[in-house]
C-alpha cells in the first residue's frame, strides 16, 4: 500500500468543463475565506479516529473551524440537516465508504478531500466529480528496494493473488512493471487450487528467497497468514508483511502506513487548497507526480534470528517499530 496524494481528474478538459472548474474555485475559494471543514468518518473504528484527530489538531493550529460527523448518520440525516451546505469550506472523508458516499453525494461547489482510502479506482474516485486525497497503498518499488536491502541476494520473489479479481490483477501488473533485472516473480493463482494451504505449498515449494504480501482480506484472512509464517520458519524463507500487525504475528520486515500520519497529510494538503489562492488549485489539477510517499519500516528482528539472517543495523536504524527479544 504508497501512502500518496492523488487528484482524481480527466485528462483532456473541454471547454465547458474549464469553465466550470473556474467557477468551482471562485465558490471554493469564497467558502475557504470563512468556512467550516466537516470531518467525517467511516466508522468509529480505531484508525478512523486516529486519523481524525490529527486532522482536527492540524485545523486547530491553524485556527480553522472543524468538526467530526459520523456517515452512518450522514446517510441518516443527509447532507443539508448535518449541516453540510453551501457555506462549509470543506469536506474531508476518512476511510473508502465515506469517500465514495461524499464522491457521489456532495454538490460539485464543495471541496472535498479524503484519507484513509484503499484502491482509488474500486472506490470510483478516478472518475466523475473532483477529489484530492490519500490512499493508504504503498507504491511497489520502494518495498521491492527494502527487500533488496535486507536480503541483497534475492533472486526469486514470491506471491499470492486471485486472477479473478481486478485489484489483485493490476497489483501483479504494477510488481511485473517494477521489478529490477536480475530479480524472478513466482506469482502463484490462488484459483489454480484446491485449497490456498495447496497454493501456499506450491509457492514455497518453488523456492522463492522471500515471500511479498499486499493488502488483500480475502486471500490473507487468519487461516492463510498463519499457513504462511508457519511455512516461512519451516522452511526458512521470510516474508514481507504489509502492516505492523503482520510483522509482530510473524514476518521479517514490512511497511505501514500510520492514520495519524494520513491525518496531518490530509490536513495539510486541505489546508493548502484552502489557502485562499486560486492557482494553488489550478497546479493541483496539473500534478502528475504524486506527494511523497510516508510510510514506516517495520522490523521484527526476533523472526531474523529464527530464521538465522541478519538484518542491517542501518535498516534497524530506519524502522520506527523494531521487535526484539527482552
Amino acid at each position: 500500500m504508497s501512502t500518496r496524494a492523488i487528484h482524481t481528474r480527466t485528462n483532456a478538459w473541454p471547454a465547458w468543463l474549464a469553465a466550470m472548474a473556474i467557477a468551482l474555485t471562485a465558490s471554493w475559494c469564497q467558502a475557504a475565506a470563512n468556512g467550516e471543514i466537516v470531518v467525517v468518518l467511516s466508522s468509529d473504528a480505531s484508525p478512523y479516529r486516529a486519523a481524525s484527530d490529527s486532522l482536527t489538531q492540524e485545523f486547530s493550529r491553524e485556527h480553522r473551524p472543524s468538526r467530526t460527523l459520523m456517515l452512518d448518520a450522514v446517510r441518516k440525516q443527509g447532507l443539508e440537516s448535518s449541516g453540510i451546505n453551501s457555506s462549509t469550506a470543506c469536506v474531508v472523508a476518512v476511510g473508502t465508504p465515506a469517500a465514495m458516499h461524499l464522491h457521489d453525494n456532495l454538490p460539485a461547489d464543495i471541496l472535498l478531500t479524503y484519507c484513509m482510502v484503499g484502491n482509488i479506482k474500486e472506490a470510483g474516485l478516478d472518475v466523475g466529480r473532483e477529489s484530492f486525497g490519500l490512499t493508504v497503498m504503498v507504491s511497489i518499488r520502494p518495498q521491492i528496494d527494502l527487500m533488496r536491502a535486507a536480503m541483497p541476494n534475492i533472486r526469486k520473489i514470491g506471491v499470492l493473488y486471485r486472477a479473478g479479481d481486478v485489484d489483485d490483477k493490476e497489483v501483479i501488473e504494477d510488481v511485473w512493471k517494477s521489478l529490477p533485472a536480475g530479480l524472478e516473480l513466482i506469482a502463484i493463482n490462488m484459483n489454480n487450487y484446491a485449497s490456498a494451504s495447496d497454493a501456499v505449498d506450491d509457492m514455497f515449494s518453488q523456492s522463492p528467497d522471500i515471500v511479498w504480501t499486499f493488502p488483500d482480506a480475502e486471500i490473507y484472512d487468519k487461516a492463510v497468514v498463519r499457513k504462511l509464517l508457519l511455512t516461512s520458519l519451516r522452511q526458512k524463507v521470510p516474508v514481507f508483511g504489509f502492516s505492523q500487525q503482520f510483522v509482530m504475528a510473524g514476518a521479517l520486515l514490512g511497511v505501514t502506513v500510520q492514520p495519524q500520519s494520513q491525518g496531518e497529510q490530509a490536513a495539510k494538503l486541505t489546508l493548502g487548497l484552502l489557502g485562499g489562492d486560486p492557482g494553488r488549485l489550478a497546479r493541483a489539477r496539473k500534478e502528475a507526480m504524486p506527494m511523497l510517499p510516508q510510510y514506516e519500516v517495520v522490523v521484527n528482528l526476533i523472526v531474523a534470528q529464527n530464521l538465522g539472517l541478519r538484518i542491517s543495523g542501518e535498516i534497524v536504524q530506519s524502522a520506527a517499530t523494531v521487535y526484539r527479544n527482552p
